[in-house]
Protein backbone atom coordinates (compact mmCIF):
# COMPACT_ATOMS: atom_id res chain seq x y z
CA UNK A 1 0.00 0.00 0.00
CA UNK A 2 1.38 3.41 -0.93
CA UNK A 3 0.09 6.81 0.08
CA UNK A 4 1.41 10.07 -1.29
CA UNK A 5 0.45 13.66 -0.63
CA UNK A 6 1.71 16.14 -3.19
CA UNK A 7 2.62 19.38 -4.21
CA UNK A 8 3.51 22.63 -2.45
CA UNK A 9 4.81 26.06 -3.43
CA UNK A 10 7.83 27.51 -1.60
CA UNK A 11 11.38 28.84 -2.12
CA UNK A 12 14.56 26.87 -1.25
CA UNK A 13 18.32 26.25 -1.01
CA UNK A 14 20.19 25.12 -4.14
CA UNK A 15 22.67 22.96 -2.19
CA UNK A 16 20.09 21.17 -0.06
CA UNK A 17 18.30 21.97 3.19
CA UNK A 18 19.36 21.35 6.76
CA UNK A 19 18.23 17.95 8.12
CA UNK A 20 14.63 17.33 9.20
CA UNK A 21 12.84 19.30 6.51
CA UNK A 22 10.88 16.34 5.10
CA UNK A 23 7.62 16.91 6.97
CA UNK A 24 8.00 13.49 8.66
CA UNK A 25 6.99 13.16 12.34
CA UNK A 26 9.59 15.08 14.34
CA UNK A 27 10.60 17.07 11.23
CA UNK A 28 9.48 20.48 10.08
CA UNK A 29 8.87 21.57 6.55
CA UNK A 30 11.06 24.25 5.04
CA UNK A 31 8.08 26.62 5.23
CA UNK A 32 7.81 26.03 9.00
CA UNK A 33 11.57 26.46 9.48
CA UNK A 34 11.72 29.67 7.45
CA UNK A 35 14.17 28.38 4.85
CA UNK A 36 11.52 28.75 2.12
CA UNK A 37 9.19 31.59 1.29
CA UNK A 38 6.28 31.67 -1.08
CA UNK A 39 2.83 30.12 -1.32
CA UNK A 40 1.44 27.54 1.10
CA UNK A 41 2.72 23.96 1.32
CA UNK A 42 0.96 21.79 -1.28
CA UNK A 43 -0.33 24.94 -2.99
CA UNK A 44 1.17 24.60 -6.47
CA UNK A 45 1.21 22.39 -9.55
CA UNK A 46 4.45 20.53 -8.72
CA UNK A 47 4.81 16.93 -7.58
CA UNK A 48 7.37 14.57 -6.12
CA UNK A 49 7.43 10.80 -6.48
CA UNK A 50 9.67 7.83 -5.75
CA UNK A 51 9.68 4.90 -8.14
CA UNK A 52 10.18 1.55 -6.40
CA UNK A 53 11.15 -0.87 -9.23
CA UNK A 54 11.23 -3.83 -6.81
CA UNK A 55 7.77 -3.03 -5.48
CA UNK A 56 6.65 -1.96 -2.03
CA UNK A 57 8.29 -4.70 -0.01
CA UNK A 58 11.85 -5.17 1.13
CA UNK A 59 14.08 -8.13 1.83
CA UNK A 60 16.17 -7.45 4.93
CA UNK A 61 19.71 -6.42 3.96
CA UNK A 62 19.07 -6.45 0.18
CA UNK A 63 19.86 -3.09 -1.44
CA UNK A 64 17.19 -1.36 -3.50
CA UNK A 65 17.61 1.30 -6.20
CA UNK A 66 14.96 4.00 -6.41
CA UNK A 67 14.32 6.90 -8.76
CA UNK A 68 13.15 10.24 -7.37
CA UNK A 69 11.32 12.64 -9.67
CA UNK A 70 10.43 16.23 -8.87
CA UNK A 71 8.25 17.79 -11.56
CA UNK A 72 6.79 21.22 -12.18
CA UNK A 73 6.30 22.43 -15.76
CA UNK A 74 6.58 26.05 -14.61
CA UNK A 75 10.05 25.61 -13.04
CA UNK A 76 13.53 24.67 -14.27
CA UNK A 77 15.72 23.54 -11.35
CA UNK A 78 14.83 20.88 -8.77
CA UNK A 79 15.92 19.46 -5.40
CA UNK A 80 14.73 17.04 -2.69
CA UNK A 81 15.30 15.60 0.79
CA UNK A 82 14.16 12.11 1.90
CA UNK A 83 14.33 10.00 5.04
CA UNK A 84 13.41 6.37 5.89
CA UNK A 85 11.74 5.71 9.26
CA UNK A 86 10.61 2.63 11.12
CA UNK A 87 6.84 2.69 11.49
CA UNK A 88 7.33 1.73 15.13
CA UNK A 89 9.22 5.02 15.76
CA UNK A 90 8.41 7.56 13.04
CA UNK A 91 10.21 10.49 14.65
CA UNK A 92 13.54 8.85 15.51
CA UNK A 93 13.63 5.27 14.20
CA UNK A 94 16.12 5.19 11.34
CA UNK A 95 15.24 2.46 8.85
CA UNK A 96 18.23 1.12 6.98
CA UNK A 97 20.80 3.36 5.28
CA UNK A 98 20.90 5.42 2.11
CA UNK A 99 23.77 5.17 -0.38
CA UNK A 100 24.96 7.81 -2.85
CA UNK A 101 25.05 6.79 -6.48
CA UNK A 102 26.80 9.91 -7.75
CA UNK A 103 27.86 13.45 -6.95
CA UNK A 104 24.37 14.96 -7.15
CA UNK A 105 23.30 13.70 -3.69
CA UNK A 106 24.57 13.95 -0.13
CA UNK A 107 23.65 12.03 3.01
CA UNK A 108 23.35 14.02 6.24
CA UNK A 109 23.06 12.88 9.84
CA UNK A 110 20.52 14.36 12.22
CA UNK A 111 23.17 16.81 13.53
CA UNK A 112 23.74 18.26 10.03
CA UNK A 113 27.09 16.57 9.43
CA UNK A 114 27.81 14.58 6.28
CA UNK A 115 27.34 10.91 7.13
CA UNK A 116 30.67 9.11 7.54
CA UNK A 117 31.20 5.67 5.98
CA UNK A 118 30.60 4.01 9.37
CA UNK A 119 27.18 5.67 9.73
CA UNK A 120 25.80 8.47 11.88
CA UNK A 121 26.75 8.68 15.56
CA UNK A 122 24.49 6.90 18.05
CA UNK A 123 22.75 10.05 19.28
CA UNK A 124 22.20 11.32 15.69
CA UNK A 125 21.06 8.11 13.93
CA UNK A 126 18.35 9.56 11.68
CA UNK A 127 19.77 10.25 8.22
CA UNK A 128 18.62 12.22 5.21
CA UNK A 129 19.53 11.89 1.55
CA UNK A 130 19.17 15.05 -0.48
CA UNK A 131 20.34 16.91 -3.55
CA UNK A 132 23.84 18.33 -3.25
CA UNK A 133 23.32 20.27 -6.47
CA UNK A 134 20.00 21.29 -7.93
CA UNK A 135 19.33 19.49 -11.21
CA UNK A 136 17.51 20.65 -14.33
CA UNK A 137 16.20 17.11 -14.89
CA UNK A 138 14.58 16.75 -11.44
CA UNK A 139 15.60 13.06 -11.48
CA UNK A 140 17.92 11.29 -9.03
CA UNK A 141 18.77 7.63 -8.62
CA UNK A 142 19.51 6.62 -5.04
CA UNK A 143 20.07 3.35 -3.23
CA UNK A 144 18.66 2.20 0.09
CA UNK A 145 19.88 -0.66 2.24
CA UNK A 146 16.91 -1.94 4.28
CA UNK A 147 17.47 -2.98 7.89
CA UNK A 148 19.54 -6.18 8.12
CA UNK A 149 16.70 -7.95 9.95
CA UNK A 150 12.94 -7.69 9.47
CA UNK A 151 12.06 -4.48 11.30
CA UNK A 152 8.44 -4.16 10.23
CA UNK A 153 6.93 -1.48 8.06
CA UNK A 154 9.05 1.43 6.86
CA UNK A 155 7.83 4.85 5.80
CA UNK A 156 9.74 6.96 3.31
CA UNK A 157 9.19 10.70 3.60
CA UNK A 158 10.27 13.06 0.85
CA UNK A 159 10.10 16.78 0.18
CA UNK A 160 11.00 18.22 -3.20
CA UNK A 161 11.49 21.72 -4.48
CA UNK A 162 11.59 23.38 -7.87
CA UNK A 163 12.61 26.86 -8.81
CA UNK A 164 12.99 29.41 -11.57
CA UNK A 165 14.52 32.69 -10.51
CA UNK A 166 13.06 33.58 -7.12
CA UNK A 167 9.91 31.44 -7.50
CA UNK A 168 10.23 27.89 -6.18
CA UNK A 169 7.86 25.06 -5.46
CA UNK A 170 8.03 22.32 -2.88
CA UNK A 171 6.21 19.02 -3.08
CA UNK A 172 5.88 16.90 0.04
CA UNK A 173 4.94 13.24 0.11
CA UNK A 174 4.96 10.18 2.27
CA UNK A 175 5.20 6.62 1.10
CA UNK A 176 4.80 3.43 3.06
CA UNK A 177 6.80 0.33 2.36
CA UNK A 178 5.13 -2.76 3.85
CA UNK A 179 6.81 -5.55 5.74
CA UNK A 180 8.23 -8.38 3.62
Amino acid sequence: MITVSLPAMLSGYAGGPDPRKTGAPGDATCAMAGCHTGAAVNGGPGSVAIEFPAGLTYTPGVRQRWTIRVVDSQQRVFGFQATARLESNLSAGQAGAFQNTGSSTAILCDDGSVRPAVGCRDNFKVEFIQHSNSLASGIWTIEWDPPAVNSGNVRIYIAGNARMGTTRTLAIGSTRQPTP
